[in-house]
């Protein structure tokens, strides 16, 4: 009995391919591996860094307790260019040994753009602050302003002063 050429070569080129496919896959897996292996060595330098210097790594504004959220108003206001018309501190007992410090703000001719980062400086470095109210005024004869933002930041904190 003579075998044809035909069908072994055929034979011989599938098997020739799937080692060509399976070598590919290894040394694909390989260098995914080791590109793994020198994020992971990068993390933990990361890491050990942050747990050396945790310091560096704090909030924004510096302290966060019941006397910083009027400073931390005013710097924001002045950072983002904003017009503070009046602001003005209350406390109020919440029971349970809790208290909130309310910080009520009004800004004058505040642009919009301007305003939203305001805001948003003051949610993301007040500490676990929160704005409780906000009216605005849309301005008559500025495009995208308001004539008028009234507003209420408060916090919460435990008698002792920590932040709850």
């Amino acid at each position: 009995m003579k075998l044809s050429t035909w069908p072994l070569s055929l034979g011989a080129l599938g098997i020739l391919s799937a080692v060509g496919f399976a070598t590919d896959r290894f040394l694909a897996y390989r260098e995914v591996s080791k590109l793994l292996e020198a994020k992971e060595a990068e993390c933990l330098r990361a890491l050990s860094v942050y747990q050396a210097h945790r310091e560096a790594f704090g909030s924004r504004s510096g302290p966060t307790g019941p006397s910083a959220l009027k400073t931390l108003t005013q710097e924001a206001a002045a950072k983002e260019g904003l017009l503070l018309a009046s602001l003005s501190e209350s406390e109020r007992d919440l029971g349970k040994g809790r208290r909130e410090k309310s910080i009520a703000f009004r800004l004058q001719n505040a642009l919009h753009a301007p305003m939203i980062r305001f805001l948003s400086e003051l949610e993301s470095s007040g500490g676990g602050g929160r704005l409780k109210e906000l009216h605005l005024h849309p301005s008559r004869s500025a495009e995208g302003g308001y004539e008028e933002v009234e507003g209420v930041f408060a916090k919460a904190f435990s008698a002792g002063g920590l932040p709850r």
